[in-house]
């Protein structure tokens, strides 16, 4: 497969980034089939292969094309998060493990998973009406009414009647819904905005 946007959305070679089924010396990792540096479109996963010396969760990371290229330094089963489009920078964090119908994080982190299910991560939850996300992220409640810190690098909307993608949310007290039921958004044709 190709990263540089020449590659179709419906590419019938792929992971699962549950099962981490690459062959030895790769991992499953989400990538942003069509080039967009923000998961905006063609999210799907492939097979990319693990640096000589992997960084483990926690660690500083770097990608080698863009932030969501899939090359990346991240150990097995994880991959460069909120990655800093200038510098190439991030943080390893972990994929979810277990099955994305009964999802396992360590006990202090939940299991957001997003984009059709291609992306998961385990994240800090919050409290939509008290977060206390670090800066530079949003607490966002999920189609499954989970509230995780998701970072701004992901592009999540914070806005009354902004559009939005239900698999991952409105960040600011916002969730996303039918744009019928956002206030001055009636006929407005648009499937789902932001709103309280």
């Amino acid at each position: 497969m190709s990263v540089d946007g020449a590659t179709s959305c419906f590419a019938t070679s792929y992971c699962d980034v549950w099962a981490q089924d690459c062959a030895a010396g790769e991992k499953c990792v989400a990538w942003s089939a069509d080039g967009d540096a923000d998961l905006g479109g063609c999210v799907l996963t492939r097979c990319s292969a693990l640096a000589a010396d992997p960084v483990a969760i926690g660690g500083v990371c770097e990608v080698e094309t863009g932030p969501w290229s899939g090359a990346d330094d991240c150990e097995i089963g994880a991959y460069c998060w909120d990655v800093d489009p200038v510098t190439l920078e991030g943080v390893c964090v972990s994929n979810c493990n277990g099955s994305e119908a009964n999802p396992v994080c360590p006990d202090d982190l939940r299991c957001f998973v997003g984009y059709g299910g291609w992306l998961t991560a385990c994240v800090p939850d919050c409290d939509p009406g008290a977060p206390a996300c670090a800066v530079g992220s949003a607490c966002v409640t999920t189609v499954g009414a989970a509230s995780v810190c998701l970072p701004s690098s992901l592009g999540i909307p914070g806005a009354q009647a902004q559009a939005c993608d239900h698999s991952v949310g409105c960040g600011d007290g916002f969730a996303c819904m039918a744009a019928d039921a956002v206030a001055g958004l009636c006929g407005s044709g648009e499937l789902l905005h932001c709103g309280v």
